[in-house]
């Protein structure tokens, strides 16, 4: 028909021995957290458990937050990225790890993701040792009103008494 080449379909198989190459074909219905609960390469950092907690408002926050810190200590030291699951993700410049902010109904969680060949370096782990404690100050001033004496039931997050001293 048509004159033009014939139209072909072509499929490809392979055959994997060791799982942890193996293909993940998410179950109907998981999310982005389930799936990354299987990833080898994903270890959480911390969760931080939230008595309330308006998760947009806190996003938009914490990625305003985070823009300058992507110039710190050094110019283009991280990249930050606005994920489509709703994550926020900081990628250190030697591209060896990162770090995401996700947050859920009742918590704010931070996640690693590292080379599955190779480990995090150093100047990574020391970067990012200095950001979380940062970020960790920053959420505390949000949960306790901040300078402005914000009313506790218009706080982006109210946490309970020594949760951040907790995940410290």
């Amino acid at each position: 028909e048509g004159g033009g080449p014939a139209r072909r379909l072509a499929l490809a198989m392979w055959y994997v021995t060791d799982d942890r190459h193996a293909e993940v074909v998410p179950p109907y219905g998981s999310t982005a957290e389930d799936l990354e609960a299987q990833d080898p390469n994903v270890e959480r950092v911390f969760r931080l458990n939230a008595k309330s907690l308006k998760g947009g408002a806190l996003r938009i926050m914490l990625s305003f937050w985070l823009l300058p810190k992507q110039n710190q200590p050094s110019k283009g030291t991280w990249l930050m990225n606005n994920g489509d699951d709703g994550g926020l993700s900081m990628v250190f410049r030697d591209r060896t790890a990162m770090f995401t902010i996700r947050m859920g109904k009742d918590y704010v969680a931070v996640d690693r993701r590292k080379d599955e060949r190779s480990n995090p370096s150093l100047l990574y782990r020391l970067q990012e040792s200095v950001l979380l404690h940062d970020l960790l100050d920053e959420l505390a001033s949000l949960a306790s009103g901040g300078e402005e004496g914000v009313r506790e039931e218009d706080r982006l997050l109210t946490l309970e008494a020594g949760a951040i001293d907790e995940v410290r």
